[in-house]
């Protein structure tokens, strides 16, 4: 076995002409889209890298690599969204399932003095159990809250806002009024805890909390999906649907680039048309483009004709009467030769 560099290029060159080289690439390009997704995760100009670069990568190396298809160009997209999402879900689904118990909070800094404290404030809301799997068991929901101007707690309503995905639909929604909770001390100032105890099935869920003073003050937590009750493949079909939708706009994208590419070779086809009707040559719009104009380089311009370039008729031939130039050195019907 020849393991010299020629001839491992050799060999290489070899696999790049074959459909598995496209195959492979393809793969790796899947790959490269489920690591520009993770800029998503910083918002802003991370979502757009991670909504145009895999478009414009998949484009630009099949580009490079010679390929001037339409229809090869339109495939290539299909396999590389259809890894990135299957491996993007999975990722995010243990994620989700391998989370600890949440700790939520209405987002003021934990090291904010009480006299700077907001009206209210929301700290430490948890479910527990948190990672049990179970059908119809009940579920203690808790969560702390902060008013140190509040005298009077039956003023203020603390709400468990809980959403359950069963399938691929979400349920509306709904609130479950909370209540202080008698095994913890009520003190306004340190923060009071509210309970409130749901039973669930073994279905998706993602709850927040939601309170509210006089109707003019309220703050409220992030939701979480959380508590992790179903099992991994539920989990994995809400966020099946989730990253579908979204890869939908790369998707889109790239078939925005493909129609500009195939624009532009029709825009020069049809620019060489007309410069051939200019010239006096009769336009055909049926004519396709040649190898050249696919691969994006100018064709070049035809041979003028002897018709065409021509001068003008000055003399007659003494032999057959047809009319000659003055640059003629013989009739060009009969071959009767000129003397000087």
């Amino acid at each position: 076995m020849d393991l010299s560099a020629p001839a491992i290029l050799k060999k290489l060159e070899a696999f790049r002409k074959t459909e598995w080289f496209n195959a492979l690439l393809l793969v790796v390009l899947g790959l490269v889209a489920v690591g520009l997704f993770q800029f998503t995760s910083i918002g802003g100009i991370g979502v757009c890298l991670g909504i145009l670069l895999p478009p414009v990568t998949v484009f630009v190396i099949f580009y490079w690599l010679g390929e001037r298809r339409m229809k090869r160009f339109a495939l290539y997209i299909i396999p590389v969204i259809l890894i990135a999402t299957v491996l993007i879900t999975a990722l995010q689904t243990q994620a989700v399932v391998a989370q600890g118990k949440p700790n939520l909070s209405s987002g003021v800094d934990p090291a904010t003095p009480n006299a700077d404290l907001p009206t209210l404030t929301l700290w430490n809301g948890t479910v527990d159990p948190y990672n049990t799997p179970a059908t119809n068991q009940t579920y203690a929901f808790h969560v702390r809250l902060k008013a140190p101007t509040i005298t009077n707690l039956s003023q203020a309503s603390v709400y468990l806002n809980l959403s359950e995905l069963v399938g691929l639909s979400e349920e509306p929604p709904r609130a479950y009024r909370m209540v202080p909770d008698p095994a913890q001390s009520n003190n306004t100032a340190n923060g009071t805890w509210y309970v409130t105890w749901q039973p669930l099935g073994a279905n998706v869920y993602a709850f927040q909390f939601f309170a509210s003073y006089n109707q003019g003050n309220q703050t409220y937590s992030l939701p979480v999906l959380a508590p992790v009750v179903a099992p991994w493949t539920s989990f994995y079909l809400v966020w099946l649907v989730s990253i579908g939708e979204f890869m939908i706009y790369p998707a889109s994208f790239y078939f925005v680039i493909i129609f500009m590419y195939w624009y532009t070779i029709r825009a020069r086809k049809m620019r060489a048309r007309l410069i051939e009707r200019a010239g006096g040559e009769k336009l055909d719009l049926k004519k396709g483009p040649t190898k050249k104009e696919e691969a994006g380089e100018a064709a070049e311009a035809p041979a003028p004709s002897r018709e065409k370039t021509r001068k003008a008729a000055a003399f007659t031939c003494t032999n057959c009467g047809a009319d000659v130039t003055e640059d003629d050195t013989k009739c060009p019907k009969c071959g009767a030769v000129f003397e000087d």
